[in-house]
């Protein structure tokens, strides 16, 4: 059997500097794609719809719905 133990003697932790609003980059990029990919499928509505298989209808709320979630 076999155990883990830790040895903080002597070691110093890396530790990375604390920026408040850092997240926000992410959020920011990750609303950016999903808002492109949005707005890009609205053109081709019928295509992508019968690409996937899916109702128009349906294929539209999709696309609605990754511009409000980017915008949101």
């Amino acid at each position: 059997m076999s155990s883990i133990t830790t040895n903080s003697s002597g070691s110093t932790a890396l530790s990375l500097p604390s920026i408040p609003a850092a997240h926000w980059l992410l959020r920011a990029s990750v609303a950016a794609a999903f808002i492109h990919h949005g707005i890009d499928t609205f053109p081709s509505l019928a295509a992508g719809a019968g690409f996937m298989g899916l109702p128009l209808a349906l294929w539209t709320l999709v696309a609605v719905l990754k511009v409000v979630g980017g915008v949101a």
